[in-house]
């Protein structure tokens, strides 16, 4: 395993830019000097994850998650603590001073990653050229031009055409001098039985997957005339999960951000055509049945979900697949639905951007669109509303918050003639049974009993200006604090200001461990507030430490001085009474 000094360490945190690394990957938003988004670490409607560029850290009052920019890559990533460093300090500029043969294994790692997005770049651009100058193409030039695409859409996007030779990619990885097998490997060719390779994409227009950071994991390719399968997709790789990924993030994920809404097409090209006619936060599941991995990707950028997926029975099982994802991660989900056999695409063709804003802005809740659906398939009988209430309630179960479930219980009382009550009743009996497999456990907020005075000064230490906190690291010591959390707390403190000279709250919350200290370090400093006369509040908190230590003595000296009198000890006596007096003396002299 890799060793990195202390000193390094220091250096990627004091450099990392805590809202640079999370604006990347979640939709922030002004909240006085701080920043807020959703939590993605537990389910919430209302965000409760504070960002402060400041301090550095962020802290979530939700679940009591946070720390600094490392500490949110390891838990958002899933990536270990020296992996964390080393792409901070590739990022921001630190050079790591590591022994390369314990690095080795992480090095090889890295570069084997760098050269699959290479050669997927490679691959990219030689299908992108190929549509714009081949002549084998032009049938693919038609059809986009048929469908409407223009140029600038197809640059972004940066559509290609793979050709039906079957031997194009082959060709340019052996002419790059690029090991088939690693072509293989991420699924741009196939070897025969024989051993001969071949490409796997032949014939289909382009659609290069890009990673949220923008680069090229994966491809999509369509078929350019009748036959099946219309759609194929690179395989999982080393670096493509096609269950976790999602086409269109990267070019739409600016757009997210801002507004704060997705729209969720089925195919590449109903996403490209929206993303055409304005419609810039448009994203599309690969082909596949919508994940939960896919779900909380796009969450983490946008705070609502608008689906639009074909007017046909398999849009609208898709729809229903999808709702019980959608209420797991308690995500506000709307549907706009399409007249039947229309998809995005050709529904813009049709009728237009701003009919379809118009309908995008009165697109009704997922839930009650799923619903309504499956009550027009229902008899209208005693024993088909019965079925269709059975039908409903494991979604209904699923809905999170009392207002939005009063609201949908009543809406089903209104179609199927039942009283909400008997709904109730219902509901109550068989929530035991929902078992939310993709929800994720909120961690314990955990609890501390710590004076609040003590508590005060470490925080005026951490988060004041420097000619009010300098004074504490000179007079202030760990006996000084009768809480023993308390104690480590301020022991880590000066244990990183002896060595940097200087403090960094991201580098305490880094030394501290998970639990309610280190969380209410983090929520105090996010919520510290610099009014007040803080030298008056420092004066009064060291008053109250020192008297209480004061009290300590007293107690313990008066223990020793009855000893001695029982022992008869009149030297030890007349000494502790001096002691007596002097303890005396400050005990006034911090009560005037």
């Amino acid at each position: 395993m890799a060793f990195i000094s202390e000193e390094q360490i220091d250096q990627v945190r004091s450099r990392a830019d805590i809202y640079a690394i999370i604006s990347e990957r979640l939709a922030l938003k002004r909240a006085g000097r701080n920043w807020k988004a959703n939590c993605p670490f537990h389910q919430e409607k209302t965000p409760s994850l504070i960002v402060s560029p400041e301090k550095q850290i962020f802290h979530c009052f939700g679940c009591g998650v946070g720390g600094n920019a490392i500490h949110f890559l390891m838990q958002f990533e899933g990536w270990s603590f020296v992996e964390t460093v080393q792409r901070l300090a590739e990022r921001f500029g630190v050079t790591l001073d590591i022994n390369k043969e314990d690095n080795k294994e992480y090095q090889a790692r890295k570069k084997e990653k760098d050269l699959f997005f290479k050669i997927n770049r490679l691959v990219a651009k030689h299908y992108f050229t190929n549509l714009q100058q081949s002549s084998a193409a032009e049938k693919a030039r038609r059809y986009l031009e048929g469908r409407g695409f223009k140029s600038e859409i197809i640059q972004k996007f940066v559509l290609g055409y793979s050709s039906a030779t079957g031997r194009e990619v082959v060709s340019l990885l052996e002419e790059k001098k690029i090991p088939l097998s690693l072509g293989e490997k991420l699924g741009l060719v196939r070897q025969r039985d024989e051993g001969r390779y071949y490409d796997f994409f032949r014939d289909r227009l382009m659609f290069p997957i890009f990673s949220s950071e923008g680069q090229v994991v994966g491809f999509g390719g369509r078929i350019l005339e009748e036959g099946e399968p219309k759609y194929i997709n690179s395989p999982d790789s080393p670096i493509y999960n096609k269950s976790e990924s999602v086409y269109g993030l990267f070019e739409a994920k600016e757009s997210l951000r801002q507004t704060g809404k997705a729209f969720l097409v089925e195919g590449n090209l109903d996403c490209l055509m929206m993303a055409q006619e304005g419609f810039s936060q448009v994203v599309a599941p690969l082909g596949t049945a919508v994940t939960p991995a896919q779900v909380r990707t796009i969450s983490r950028y946008a705070d609502e979900i608008t689906v639009i997926f074909d007017g046909d029975e398999a849009g609208e099982k898709a729809a229903i697949r999808a709702l019980p994802i959608f209420l797991d991660f308690n995500i506000p989900a709307k549907q706009l639905l399409l007249p039947p056999h229309e998809d995005p695409d050709s529904f813009l063709r049709t009728h237009g951007a701003q009919v379809m804003a118009k309908k995008l802005e009165s697109a009704p809740p997922l839930f009650e669109t799923v619903m309504l659906r499956q009550w027009q398939m229902t008899e209208p009988t005693s024993l088909g509303k019965g079925q269709f209430i059975k039908k409903i309630l494991p979604s209904l179960s699923r809905v999170q918050g009392e207002a939005q479930m009063r609201l949908f219980v009543r809406r089903l009382s209104e179609l199927t003639g039942i009283e909400e009550q008997w709904v109730w009743q219902e509901l109550k009996g068989g929530q035991k049974e929902v078992v939310t497999q993709t929800s994720s456990p909120v961690a314990p907020r955990g609890e501390m009993s710590a004076p609040p005075m003590e508590r005060r000064l470490i925080e005026i230490a951490l988060n004041a200006k420097q000619d009010i906190s300098a004074p504490l690291f000179r007079d202030l010591c760990e006996e000084d604090f009768s809480d023993e959390g308390l104690r480590k707390v301020w022991q880590t403190v000066m244990e990183i200001y002896q060595r940097q000279g200087v403090i960094l709250l991201s580098s305490v919350l880094e030394a501290l461990d998970e639990g309610p200290y280190r969380q209410w370090l983090e929520s105090a400093s996010i919520e510290w507030d610099e009014g007040g006369d803080q030298s008056k509040i420092v004066e009064d908190c060291l008053t109250y430490i020192r008297r209480r230590r004061v009290k300590e003595k007293m107690k313990a000296l008066k223990m020793r001085l009855a000893r001695a009198e029982q022992e008869h000890d009149q030297e030890v006596v007349t000494q502790l009474i001096r002691e007596q007096d002097v303890l005396i003396k400050q005990m006034s002299h911090y009560s005037s």
